[in-house]
Protein backbone atom coordinates (compact mmCIF):
# COMPACT_ATOMS: atom_id res chain seq x y z
CA UNK A 1 0.00 0.00 0.00
CA UNK A 2 2.51 2.23 0.92
CA UNK A 3 4.51 1.35 -2.46
CA UNK A 4 1.22 2.88 -4.12
CA UNK A 5 1.18 5.77 -2.15
CA UNK A 6 4.45 6.95 -3.06
CA UNK A 7 3.83 5.98 -6.37
CA UNK A 8 0.66 8.39 -6.80
CA UNK A 9 2.78 11.73 -7.07
CA UNK A 10 5.51 10.28 -9.78
CA UNK A 11 2.02 9.24 -12.06
CA UNK A 12 0.49 12.80 -11.52
CA UNK A 13 3.37 14.39 -12.76
CA UNK A 14 4.16 12.20 -15.83
CA UNK A 15 0.54 12.59 -16.77
CA UNK A 16 0.71 16.33 -16.61
CA UNK A 17 4.03 16.39 -18.77
CA UNK A 18 2.24 15.96 -22.11
CA UNK A 19 -0.44 19.18 -21.69
CA UNK A 20 1.56 21.91 -23.51
CA UNK A 21 -1.00 24.60 -23.66
CA UNK A 22 -2.33 26.44 -26.37
CA UNK A 23 0.92 27.50 -28.91
CA UNK A 24 -1.17 27.84 -32.13
CA UNK A 25 -1.45 31.67 -32.89
CA UNK A 26 -4.60 32.96 -34.32
CA UNK A 27 -5.59 33.53 -37.91
CA UNK A 28 -5.74 36.93 -39.42
CA UNK A 29 -6.58 38.89 -42.57
CA UNK A 30 -8.06 42.45 -43.98
CA UNK A 31 -11.00 41.44 -45.84
CA UNK A 32 -11.46 44.96 -47.27
CA UNK A 33 -10.41 47.56 -48.12
CA UNK A 34 -8.55 45.29 -51.18
CA UNK A 35 -5.15 46.19 -52.07
CA UNK A 36 -4.55 49.36 -54.24
CA UNK A 37 -7.98 50.69 -53.27
CA UNK A 38 -8.66 54.89 -53.64
CA UNK A 39 -10.70 55.75 -50.97
CA UNK A 40 -11.47 58.99 -49.00
CA UNK A 41 -13.72 60.48 -45.98
CA UNK A 42 -14.47 57.75 -43.36
CA UNK A 43 -13.85 54.29 -44.80
CA UNK A 44 -15.19 51.05 -43.18
CA UNK A 45 -12.26 48.18 -42.55
CA UNK A 46 -13.03 44.60 -42.23
CA UNK A 47 -10.99 42.65 -40.85
CA UNK A 48 -11.29 38.47 -40.17
CA UNK A 49 -9.61 37.00 -36.93
CA UNK A 50 -9.96 33.28 -35.49
CA UNK A 51 -8.67 30.97 -33.33
CA UNK A 52 -9.13 27.38 -31.79
CA UNK A 53 -9.07 29.06 -28.82
CA UNK A 54 -10.36 32.16 -28.00
CA UNK A 55 -9.39 35.86 -28.84
CA UNK A 56 -7.81 38.42 -26.78
CA UNK A 57 -8.30 41.38 -29.15
CA UNK A 58 -7.52 42.09 -32.63
CA UNK A 59 -5.88 45.48 -33.06
CA UNK A 60 -5.84 47.71 -36.80
CA UNK A 61 -2.79 50.15 -37.65
CA UNK A 62 -1.93 52.03 -40.75
CA UNK A 63 0.99 53.95 -41.24
CA UNK A 64 0.71 56.16 -38.78
CA UNK A 65 0.06 53.75 -35.67
CA UNK A 66 -2.67 52.16 -34.46
CA UNK A 67 -6.16 52.98 -35.52
CA UNK A 68 -8.11 51.14 -33.46
CA UNK A 69 -8.82 47.86 -31.30
CA UNK A 70 -12.03 45.29 -30.93
CA UNK A 71 -12.43 42.93 -28.52
CA UNK A 72 -15.87 41.68 -29.52
CA UNK A 73 -16.24 37.80 -29.78
CA UNK A 74 -16.45 38.05 -33.78
CA UNK A 75 -15.18 36.78 -36.40
CA UNK A 76 -15.09 40.14 -38.61
CA UNK A 77 -14.06 43.11 -36.77
CA UNK A 78 -15.80 45.95 -38.15
CA UNK A 79 -13.37 49.42 -38.02
CA UNK A 80 -14.39 52.85 -39.09
CA UNK A 81 -11.55 54.96 -40.25
CA UNK A 82 -11.49 59.31 -41.07
CA UNK A 83 -8.68 59.85 -43.83
CA UNK A 84 -8.86 62.85 -43.67
CA UNK A 85 -7.61 63.08 -40.05
CA UNK A 86 -5.04 60.58 -41.19
CA UNK A 87 -3.09 63.00 -42.93
CA UNK A 88 -1.88 63.95 -46.62
CA UNK A 89 -3.10 62.07 -49.46
CA UNK A 90 -1.01 59.32 -50.70
CA UNK A 91 -0.23 55.80 -50.26
CA UNK A 92 -1.16 54.13 -46.71
CA UNK A 93 -0.27 50.29 -45.36
CA UNK A 94 -2.77 48.70 -43.40
CA UNK A 95 -2.64 45.39 -41.54
CA UNK A 96 -3.71 43.82 -38.23
CA UNK A 97 -2.98 41.62 -35.62
CA UNK A 98 -5.03 39.32 -33.56
CA UNK A 99 -4.45 37.80 -29.65
CA UNK A 100 -5.95 34.84 -28.44
CA UNK A 101 -5.79 34.22 -24.79
CA UNK A 102 -3.06 32.13 -24.49
CA UNK A 103 -0.66 34.91 -25.41
CA UNK A 104 0.00 34.16 -29.06
CA UNK A 105 -0.23 36.81 -31.93
CA UNK A 106 -0.51 36.76 -35.22
CA UNK A 107 -0.12 39.75 -37.88
CA UNK A 108 -1.96 39.99 -41.17
CA UNK A 109 -0.52 40.61 -44.68
CA UNK A 110 -0.24 44.23 -45.80
CA UNK A 111 -2.69 46.14 -47.27
CA UNK A 112 -1.86 49.49 -49.31
CA UNK A 113 -4.32 51.66 -50.42
CA UNK A 114 -4.45 55.11 -51.55
CA UNK A 115 -5.82 57.80 -49.50
CA UNK A 116 -7.08 61.01 -52.08
CA UNK A 117 -9.48 63.39 -50.04
CA UNK A 118 -10.41 66.34 -52.12
CA UNK A 119 -10.82 69.56 -50.61
CA UNK A 120 -12.53 72.62 -51.62
CA UNK A 121 -10.94 75.44 -52.13
CA UNK A 122 -13.28 79.12 -52.08
CA UNK A 123 -11.40 82.29 -53.38
CA UNK A 124 -13.09 85.66 -52.27
CA UNK A 125 -12.14 89.06 -54.11
CA UNK A 126 -12.14 91.93 -51.96
CA UNK A 127 -10.76 93.97 -55.31
CA UNK A 128 -13.39 96.63 -57.23
CA UNK A 129 -12.78 98.82 -59.36
CA UNK A 130 -14.86 101.60 -61.13
CA UNK A 131 -14.90 101.10 -65.08
CA UNK A 132 -17.02 103.09 -67.22
CA UNK A 133 -19.20 101.45 -70.11
CA UNK A 134 -19.71 103.29 -72.76
CA UNK A 135 -22.27 101.51 -75.41
CA UNK A 136 -21.09 101.05 -79.11
CA UNK A 137 -21.72 104.06 -81.62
Amino acid sequence: MKKILLMLPLLFWLGCEDEKGDTTPPTVSILSPTANSTVSGTINIQVSASDDGALEKVELYSTNGLINSSSEDVVVHSFDWDTDAAGDNGQYILYAIAYDDAGNNATSASVTINVLNYRTITFTSQYHSIRNFQPPT
